[in-house]
Parts: C-alpha cells; sequence; structure tokens
C-alpha cells in the first residue's frame, strides 16, 4: 500500500519551484492547475490549484487555511538540508 499526499495551494507554479528549490525533487507533470513532483521517479507530493468548485476537489477558503496538516519528510542528509535552508532563508524551528 502506498498513500501519496495532495497539497491545495493558491499558487500552484510557485509552490512547485519551492519544493524543488529546497527539496531537489522534480516536476514530473508541471502547470498552474497541478503538478505532481517526483522524488527518485515515484510521486513524492501532488500540488493542486485551491479554487473552491474547481474539478472533484471541493475546498472550502473560507477558513484560515494551513490548519490540521503535518508534512514529515524524511532526508538522507539533514545538515545538507538545514544548510539549504539558511540559503534560502527559511527559518527552522526546532
Amino acid at each position: 500500500m502506498q498513500s501519496t499526499t495532495m497539497l491545495f495551494v493558491k499558487d500552484v507554479e510557485v509552490a512547485s519551484r519551492w519544493y524543488q528549490d529546497f527539496l531537489g525533487v522534480k516536476s514530473g507533470h508541471g502547470g498552474r492547475e497541478f503538478d505532481m513532483l517526483l522524488a527518485d521517479d515515484k510521486v513524492f507530493l501532488q500540488l493542486h490549484l485551491i479554487e473552491p468548485g474547481h474539478h472533484d476537489h471541493e475546498v472550502s477558503t473560507e477558513n484560515p487555511l494551513g490548519h490540521g496538516v503535518v508534512l514529515v519528510v524524511y532526508v538522507n542528509d539533514i545538515e545538507a538540508v538545514f544548510a539549504k535552508a539558511g540559503d534560502m532563508g527559511i527559518e527552522v524551528i526546532s
């Protein structure tokens, strides 16, 4: 069994570039409404445009976004990820 996370975002292309830059994943689809990010040629994360009534995904944009989801990513070199976060100006909270 396998599961793939789909995140709803306001700008798929910007979010896709961010994950690609930060984690080194690659776009497997690309586009304004949907992208599928790949790690080692396997689906790592899907990004979908958050737009009420869009396709078959009913997502409310009335409530604050980002609550209730924790995305855990296991990496091979945590020091390299922390260094990349620093280079990108990402605040790391430990």
